[in-house]
Parts: C-alpha cells; sequence; structure tokens
C-alpha cells in the first residue's frame, strides 16, 4: 500500500519540500459547500511537483441546505487550474442530519456531476461504520475512503456494500513536518493510484 497524508487549511505551515520524501501521495481539501475554496491549495503551488501523487477533496454541507449540483460545481471549478489531470477526487460526507436514502441521493448526484465534468468516479470519505449509508454510490462505482483510527484495516464486513476500500485513513495523529495530521494509506501501487485518477499509463 502508499503512504500518504491528507490535508486542509488547518495544516497551513507544511512548507519543506524535503518531507514529501516519505510520502507517496498528497490529498488536499480544495473547496466546502457551495463557495467556500480552501487554502491549503496554496499547497500546491509551493511544494508540490508533477511527479507527486496527488488528490483533491471536497467537504460536503446538506445540512446547509445545498443542493449536490451546487457544491459539485464549486469543487469542479475550484480545481480546474491546478493540474488533477492525475488526481484522485473524493467527497467527504460527514453529515449526521440526513437519513440513509436522502444522503446516499446526494451523495450520488455529487458523484454524477463530477464524473460528467471530469470522466473521473470519486471515492466517498466516511467512516467504516457509516459506509453502510452509501449503497447507491458503491453501485456507481465510487471508491471508498474508509476513516478507521487503528492498526487494523478495515474488514469487508466494515465496508460494506463496497467490495474493497480504495484508501484508509488510520489517524489524524500522524507526526510531520512538525505537526500532527491525517495519514492515509492507498490500497495499491502507484499505477492504480494513477489508473483511478484516470490517468492514461
Amino acid at each position: 500500500m502508499l503512504k500518504g497524508i491528507d490535508i486542509s487549511r488547518h495544516n497551513r505551515n507544511l512548507k519543506d519540500p524535503k518531507d514529501l520524501n516519505s510520502l507517496d501521495f498528497v490529498i488536499m481539501k480544495a473547496s466546502e459547500g457551495a463557495t467556500y475554496r480552501d487554502s491549503s491549495l496554496m499547497f500546491y503551488n509551493s511544494v508540490l511537483d508533477d511527479d507527486m501523487l496527488k488528490g483533491f477533496y471536497h467537504f460536503g454541507r446538506p445540512d446547509n441546505g445545498n443542493s449536490a449540483r451546487s457544491e459539485a460545481s464549486n469543487f469542479v471549478s475550484s480545481i480546474l487550474k491546478y493540474n488533477n489531470d492525475h488526481a484522485i477526487l473524493a467527497l467527504d460526507l460527514e453529515d449526521k442530519a440526513l437519513s440513509v436514502p436522502c444522503l446516499d441521493d446526494w451523495a450520488l448526484e455529487f458523484a454524477k456531476y463530477v464524473y460528467s465534468a471530469t470522466g473521473k468516479k470519486i471515492m466517498i470519505y466516511c467512516s467504516v461504520s457509516e459506509a453502510y449509508r452509501f449503497k447507491k454510490c458503491a453501485a456507481f462505482d465510487c471508491g471508498l475512503w474508509a476513516a478507521k483510527w487503528s492498526r487494523l484495516k478495515p474488514t469487508k464486513k466494515q465496508i460494506k456494500p463496497f467490495e474493497v476500500f480504495a484508501m484508509w485513513q488510520d489517524t489524524n495523529k500522524y507526526k510531520f513536518s512538525g505537526q500532527l495530521v491525517d495519514h492515509d494509506y492507498f490500497n495499491g501501487s502507484a499505477y492504480q493510484f494513477l489508473k483511478y485518477a484516470g490517468a492514461d499509463v
């Protein structure tokens, strides 16, 4: 498995490119809700080169009454100026207010919009205890980015209805560049990462 981190504006002091030598990939928060753009994208320009495996994620806010389409549009437009040809795309959806069918429908609409705009199937980020909520997204072939803060990988039973997990966030307390960040594993090789990102490899 590949090792990486995911970051947002809370980790904006990551400035030393040498620290990246210990990582295989970096996932950056790009947007939130219908209008917000995350300043962690500045990290892309300052330290990431074209050879670094990377990804972008959107933090969904259906709890604010936003439509999935408006949020997906914000996400897609926020990454247009960056080289996202080889980037994995993901939706971080942690809403507890919507019913299971409504949340799944919201996420599916988001996924379909992004797919129509980019040609990429997104990953759904959620805890292993919430994976069951995304049956339609699993059927649409979205990947699962499973949060399970443990040394033990997510099990098949925990990630149903997904067949496998694409990524696994195992801790939010990984020491990197002088601070604590989220640490992740990609369940595959660099070649598989690029294929997942839609690269022609």
